[in-house]
């Protein structure tokens, strides 16, 4: 311990490149090249017992002395032949400057050798170039053979071993020869040279690589008994990979065990990356001072790239505390970095391979690391080939999203990650893989706070901001991408070679003493992680650059989808403002015409009544009522648009279909003959006979043309569906029929059943088998959709009914004309050269509600002869009691669609269920009128009046409110009955709903019979009707309320408050 400073208390001071000091296997001479000669500035002291010297008695005498003083002209002019080489390969020397070195034969002769003699130095001179200067650290020439002849005329063989020092200072390294020849390695140590390179060369991984060079150092230097390979962990420990134990030498082992990174400190490991061999031939023998060391500059001689530098006192005690009298270490350098040592021990003698031994292994050593780092870019190019293969979906992805959705597995395996975490700022947004190492939000700020945009950070240690066991993070951050790459530590058993923890101890002394244990020591539970590599951080770039080019991309193609779409939208407005220029002029001519006619016949009755008489003022009100009902029809077409785009529900309940059918044939019958037209039902024109029924019950046997009674029992009905809603349909299909045939000609009404909806095909295709066109608004093969509120079930069961509408009219010339005349607004002749009036929304209308209801429908036509509109919607069977297995909504259809004799029949009903009510005439009824509107009050009143005779009296109230004020203060008084309420919806201060809540509240209280009442509004929503109902309404009335609907239903509720017993009510 002698050579340490005493203030050193860590090895990571020690500076060992100026030990000052060599080992006793050969000689060390320092020379400087000054005005062409070469000169001594330090020497070992064992050069005066160099036995080609005199005896000398004081060998500081030679410092500063010409060096052929001490080996010759021939051993100088090789030392300059060096010197030539090095000069030429790595300083640049400029093509006028001029390095001469005669060639000098080895074999120097006794007058050329003699100590003293004249040494013939030529003249040297050289210029260099840059900052690189002569005496970089490296090895200029190793083993070179020289000959010195001796006071004796003997010639010593020596390698010397020319290397780099201090600036401007080389290192002669003089060693005994081995046999020596004129050639510097032998042809057996070239034979087995390249013995150890085919075993090195045959392994086919970097274990087998290492454990082959190991093995075959261990047959050529048969004096150490042991041979390791020493792998560096990621935290600088290093672990034995391999190792070969000489037979019948010792019996530990160090295989599989770690050594602490503090037995190989850093100023070592520097310096085996200089110079890649360490040999140490006895730790027992004592050192060789090299006088001269302090050099003049006040520097200490570098001893770095020597061979014969002698080891660190520390190093040297720990050998010995390891049992080991020699050591060789061979450095492992892999991409300039220090991978592993080749570590070779002798147990029982000391060992100084040959130059030219040494020579060989370290060639060797540095071709395996070459192997070493080509398995390693094999295996960093196969992980880049898998990342480029995995990353090859990402271009078709639809998002990064869903591209980790499907291939995240792969990324993590070629990342060598646990989790892939997506982030939206400081929240997570996705993850894939290890959920439970998450980062947190304090980790995702810090994350976001150290990395700028468009960088890569990576950490691997960062336990703080993740979740459970993870460890090391790698954040890359965009603008549009913040990604997490997670990696967790994990907890293994360590076997040791001694306790870590004891690796250096400070003794009493205040020195250094190395650890006396290297048994093994099991470190239970130590807890490791994976740091991020050079390769690591490649292979993340990689996958960065790749994102953020799909991101770009992304943005582009948005942008051009964004720029495309825009410019789609903005040719569609364009078309469709062209479209509605004509659609909003034709509309406005369907609204304004028959407003105009309304008031019209009021401004002339207003203007000239007293002039006309009873026959002109009933065409003119007869007038002004055609076009209400016109500018009514239009009104409820454009609504019944609106109530299909918003998906009102069905409403389901049991019906007649033949009772339906010729509750069509009733309302369209006027219109028919007043045009000159024949309408007439065809009873079973195909398919199965009147009366047959097909399936399950349903029974179309179209009735005898009578009156349907508005008691017909629902026992009666065979089928359940929206039946306002069928009804519509082929209104709407009659109406068109009589619109478009010319007087004279017929318009034919037919129904058929079906049992499923291949029979519909069917059917469909008997019928139109004589027509030239014909257009099924069904894809072939396609089967309707289900309606919304059925079941699967309930489909199954369903069966079809089949209604067809056929005319004499002009036809449709083509399949297009058809398609055209199913689209809303459309006109097959529009604009000022169009022969009929209408909104072009009809038969879009019938389209919809046949969807609707699970249906489809078809039109065929012969051009100049006629046309044929066939629907086919599927019904639920009737149970007994007349439901339909509870399916949609029950109640009325929607009030714009309710055809009068439904409203009627329906009010009958009501009526006709009250047990004890007489349907008898009342005299002098009282009737509640409740609007807001002074006109509709008086209107009302005169309806009411001519429907229950000139005794009715009228109460009236403008608001809920008041008519709740009022109608207590009737109950109250008791002098008056009221036998029926009519009750608008709409009103200021209180709705009708709320009016007729607190009414029904005021007879339960009281236990009074309910009055009945008739809500009448404007709101045709099946919404507004079930809440009137809900509220307590009797009755819902559309307004405008059709002609005579009024008036019928309020006759049939007054006469429902008549008492049995009662004459006066």
């Amino acid at each position: 311990m002698e050579q340490l400073e005493p203030i050193l208390t860590v090895c990571d001071k020690e500076k060992l490149h100026e030990i000052g000091a060599i080992q006793r296997i050969g000689y060390l001479l320092a020379v400087k090249l000054t005005d062409g000669d070469l000169s001594v500035v330090a020497l070992s002291e064992n050069v005066a017992e160099a036995p080609w010297l005199t005896a000398i008695q004081d060998v500081r005498s030679i410092m500063g002395e010409n060096l052929g003083l001490l080996l010759g002209d021939a051993a100088v002019a090789t030392v300059l032949q060096v010197f030539s080489q090095e000069q030429h390969s790595t300083c640049g020397v400029s093509a006028t400057a001029s390095l001469a070195a005669p060639a000098v034969a080895v074999q120097p002769d006794a007058a050329s050798a003699r100590p003293g003699a004249a040494a013939a130095v030529p003249n040297l001179k050289y210029q260099a170039h840059g900052s690189r200067s002569f005496g970089a650290l490296h090895v200029l020439s190793r083993g070179n053979p020289i000959g010195v002849v001796d006071g004796a005329e003997r010639v010593w063989p020596l390698c010397c071993s020319v290397v780099a020092a201090n600036e401007g200072i080389i290192l002669l390294e003089l060693e005994n020869a081995q046999g020596h020849t004129e050639r510097s390695i032998p042809n057996a140590d070239v034979l087995m040279c390249g013995d150890i390179m085919g075993r090195v060369r045959a392994g086919t991984s970097i274990l087998s690589t290492t454990a082959a060079f190991c093995d075959a150092v261990m047959d050529i230097l048969p004096l150490y008994d042991r041979g390791m390979v020493y792998r560096f962990k990621d935290d600088l420990a290093g672990e034995v990979i391999y190792e070969h134990i000489r037979p019948n030498t010792i019996t530990s082992s160090y295989a599989g065990l770690r050594f602490p990174s503090g037995d190989i400190p850093a100023p070592a490991r520097k310096l085996f990356l200089l110079n890649g061999m360490r040999l140490i031939h006895d730790v027992n023998a004592t050192d060789v001072q090299v006088i001269g060391a302090a050099l003049p500059s006040g520097a200490q001689l570098d001893l770095s790239m020597s061979s014969l530098r002698a080891a660190s006192k520390v190093h040297i005690a720990y050998l010995r505390n390891m049992g080991v009298t020699a050591s060789m270490s061979i450095a492992i350098v892999v991409n300039d970095a220090l991978w592993g040592l080749y570590v070779f021990h002798s147990y029982s003698a000391p060992v100084s391979p040959t130059v030219e031994q040494r020579i060989m292994v370290e060639m060797v050593a540095r071709m395996s690391s070459v192997r070493i780092d080509a398995f390693l870019r094999e295996a960093y190019v196969q992980r880049k080939l898998n990342l480029v293969a995995a990353l090859g979906a990402l271009a078709e992805a639809p998002s990064v999203f869903a591209y980790l959705d499907e291939h995240a597995a792969a990324l993590l395996s070629v990342l060598e990650v646990e989790a892939i975490v997506m982030c939206e700022g400081n929240l997570v947004s996705a993850s894939y893989g290890n959920k439970g190492v998450l980062p947190n939000q304090w980790g995702l700020r810090e994350l976001n706070r150290r990395c700028n945009a468009e960088q890569v950070l990576l950490l691997s240690s960062f336990a703080s901001g993740l979740s459970g066991d993870g460890c090391g993070v790698a954040f890359l951050k965009a603008k549009r991408l913040q990604l997490v790459l997670v990696r967790t530590s994990h907890a293994a058993d360590v076997a040791w070679g001694g306790c870590p923890d004891e690796a250096k101890v400070v003794g009493l002394n205040g020195l250094l003493e190395p650890r006396t244990s290297f048994a093994l020591y099991v470190e239970k539970g130590r807890i490791e992680s994976k740091p991020w590599t050079d390769a690591d951080g490649d292979i993340i770039n990689t996958l960065f650059d790749a994102f953020k080019d799909y991101l770009h991309t992304e943005m582009l193609r948005s942008f051009e989808l964004s720029l495309e779409r825009s410019n789609n939208e903005c040719l569609e407005s364009q078309r469709t403002a062209l479209k509605n220029y004509e659609y909003f002029a034709h509309m406005s001519h369907e609204l304004r015409t028959p407003f105009h006619g309304v008031m019209s016949s009021l401004q002339l009755l207003l203007d000239a009544s007293d002039k006309l008489d009873t026959a002109a003022c009933q065409e003119i009100v007869t007038g002004a009522l055609d076009c209400g009902d016109k500018l009514l029809h239009t009104l409820n077409d454009i609504l019944a648009v609106a109530k299909n785009k918003y998906h009102l529900t069905l409403n389901m309940e049991a019906f007649s279909p033949s009772a339906m059918l010729y509750d069509a044939y009733t309302v369209m019958k006027p219109f028919a003959v007043s045009k000159g037209l024949k309408i007439s039902i065809q009873h079973a024109r195909r398919g199965n006979s009147p009366g047959e029924e097909v399936g399950r019950r349903l029974t179309l046997q179209v009735r005898s043309p009578s009156p349907v009674p508005l008691n017909t029992p629902i026992s009666q009905a065979h089928v359940v569906g929206d039946v306002m809603l069928i009804l519509q349909v082929l209104q709407n299909l009659l109406n068109n029929a009589i619109k478009f045939t010319p007087a004279g000609g017929q318009v034919i009404m037919g129904m058929h059943s079906a049992a499923s909806y291949r029979d519909v095909c069917a059917w469909w295709h008997e019928c139109t088998a004589d027509c030239d066109i014909s257009y099924w608004e069904q894809p072939d093969g396609a089967s309707p959709a289900t309606p919304d509120s059925w079941t699967t079930t309930q489909m199954d069961s369903a069966v079809w009914c089949c209604l067809e509408v056929e005319d004499t009219g002009p036809g449709i010339n083509s399949e297009e004309d058809i398609k055209n005349m199913l689209k809303p607004f459309h006109q097959l002749s529009s604009g000022v050269s169009k022969t009929h009036q209408g909104t072009g929304l009809g038969l879009y209308i019938c389209l919809s509600h046949v969807k609707k209801h699970g249906g489809t429908l078809g039109v065929a036509s012969n051009p100049g002869k006629g046309t044929t509109f066939c629907f086919a919607v599927p019904l639920l069977p009737a149970h007994d009691d007349g439901s339909g297995g509870g399916s949609g909504s029950g109640g009325g259809a929607s009030p714009s669609g309710r055809s009068k004799q439904h409203v009627l029949r329906k009010a009958h009903n009501t009526v006709d269920g009250r047990n004890g009510f007489s349907t008898a005439q009342v005299k002098n009824p009282l009737v509640f009128i409740v609007d807001d509107s002074q006109l509709n009050v008086r209107l009302c009143e005169r309806k009411l009046t001519l429907a229950l005779g000139d005794g009715a009296t009228f109460i009236t109230a403008s608001d809920g409110d008041q008519a709740v004020s009022k109608y207590e203060q009737i109950i109250m008084t008791g002098e008056q009955t009221v036998h029926a309420i009519l009750m608008d919806y709409h009103m200021p201060r209180m709705s009708g709903k709320e009016a007729i809540m607190r009414i029904r509240a005021m007879e339960k209280e009281r236990e009074l019979r309910p009055v009945p009442i008739a809500a009448y509004t404007a709101d045709v929503s099946d919404i507004s009707e079930a809440t009137l109902l809900n509220a307590g309404a009797s009755i819902v009335l559309p307004k405008p309320t059709p002609a005579g609907m009024m008036e019928t239903v309020m006759q049939q509720l007054v006469a429902s408050q008549v008492q049995v017993n009662v004459g006066t009510v």
